[in-house]
């Protein structure tokens, strides 16, 4: 049984697509594997860049719609 989020990750409209498309299992591999991006390609997350990448990266793991916009996190 594939359990939603109960929350939104993000206060913003990201975090609200997130939270009506990913279930907690996806949610939960997402971090997982974002732990070994952010490692292995040694990215700065105070860096605007590399945060944009982090979240192009979360977006084709997620298999969300590449909008721009409000996708800033901090």
């Amino acid at each position: 049984m594939n359990q939603k989020l109960n929350m939104a990750p993000f206060a913003n409209s990201l975090g609200m697509e997130i939270l009506n498309k990913v279930t907690q299992e996806e949610w939960s591999k997402w971090l997982i594997v974002q732990t070994k991006i952010i490692n292995e390609y040694r990215l700065d997350l105070s860096n605007a860049d590399d945060r944009k990448k982090l979240l192009k990266q979360m977006r084709i793991f997620l298999k969300l719609d590449n909008e721009s916009g409000s996708d800033n996190i901090h």
